[in-house]
């Protein structure tokens, strides 16, 4: 007799297969609580379970979601060395339940105390009345709350106009570029680190129309401002003149064409109808992606080559494992 079948000759009943509790949330409900995953091992896991899970995991609106989630724990560290201060479970983000994250800065006291590394952890939260700072001392160990600033204008843009944060020369700089205000220029926020100054930076008007916010302050330490913008196949570098015949002008230095770099078929090829973004520039190298690529290209501006290099799917953040020359280096941590 088949070991399927019962004694009395009846086949017995399969039990009914599992219910899955999250077939009837929206996608927009499943993010959110893929987002109180304890960690990003315990949402790679999560996101191997089914197709949904999965596309939900890697998607814009998951990403946008990602991006409000303040983080609680930092971690101060010189790759060089291998040393590092942890910051653990940072409270200070309970602010409102509307506030988002922009980014965060470190700055390094230039008056060590007896040789100890003395540092600021800076912490840029947005609601709609303005940025907030959140700022860790490493000589009070603990946090502080900064009132809401009006960053120079009367009224603040929603969320998804800001760009990711970009760090150059002491300030950290977000591109504001909202799309459904076309009567009014792209500016910078620019924060500075030293005096927890916001202030804006206009940008020509006609920057929107050519690069449709595809743009990126380029890091450097010699205290000139430069963004580089892709359109066209090319890059564009400006600088902002502060000379006082220009009066805060800004000007196109150089137009960089891309078919010229060697790689470039390799590069073009990679696209594949995804849409290329800057995803970070500096130390020589400008870092551009195709959105849905597994593969970042890193353009050195002095031979002219690309390096190709293995990246995150639909991911265009703007932190690399390959930015490895820190200018300057952080001092020696104590032990």
């Amino acid at each position: 007799m088949s070991k399927k079948m019962a004694g009395n000759g009846k086949r017995k009943a399969r039990s009914p297969p599992a219910m899955d509790a999250t077939a009837e949330l929206d996608d927009r409900l499943l993010a959110v609580i893929l987002l109180r995953l304890p960690s990003a091992a315990a949402l790679a896991r999560a996101a191997t379970v089914c197709r949904r899970w999965r596309r939900v995991a890697s998607s814009p609106t998951f990403l946008r979601l990602d991006r409000m989630s303040i983080p609680r724990n930092f971690v101060v560290a010189n790759p060089v060395s291998g040393r590092s201060v942890l910051v653990r479970d940072a409270r200070f983000y309970q602010l409102d339940a509307e506030s988002a994250y922009l980014g965060a800065a470190l700055r390094i006291d230039d008056d060590n105390d007896g040789g100890v590394l003395c540092f600021e952890i800076i912490v840029v939260t947005y609601f709609m009345p303005g940025p907030r700072l959140c700022v860790f001392s490493s000589r009070s160990g603990a946090w502080t709350v900064h009132p809401y600033s009006d960053a120079g204008t009367a009224i603040m843009p929603m969320l998804g106009a800001f760009s990711d944060d970009m760090h150059t020369n002491g300030s950290v700089y977000w591109l504001i570029d909202d799309d459904d205000d076309d009567d009014d220029n792209p500016y910078l926020l620019a924060l500075d680190a030293r005096t927890k100054q916001f202030s804006n930076i206009k940008l020509p008007r006609a920057m929107r129309t050519r690069y449709r916010g595809n743009m990126c302050v380029m890091r450097s330490d010699d205290g000139e401002l430069r963004v580089v913008a892709f359109a066209a196949a090319a890059l564009d570098f400006w600088h902002l003149d502060k000379s006082r015949s220009s009066r805060g002008r800004w000007v196109q230095e150089s137009r960089l064409d891309l078919v010229r770099a060697h790689g470039a078929p390799l590069f073009f090829a990679d696209a594949d109808g995804y849409p290329t973004r800057i995803m970070d520039a500096g130390e020589g190298f400008v870092f551009l992606k195709h959105y849905g690529s597994g593969w970042v290209f890193a353009l050195s501006l002095e031979t002219m080559m690309f390096i190709d290099l293995p990246h995150r799917r639909f991911y265009s953040g703007p932190a690399l494992p390959y930015r490895m020359a820190l200018h300057p280096p952080l001092p020696a941590l104590a032990d």
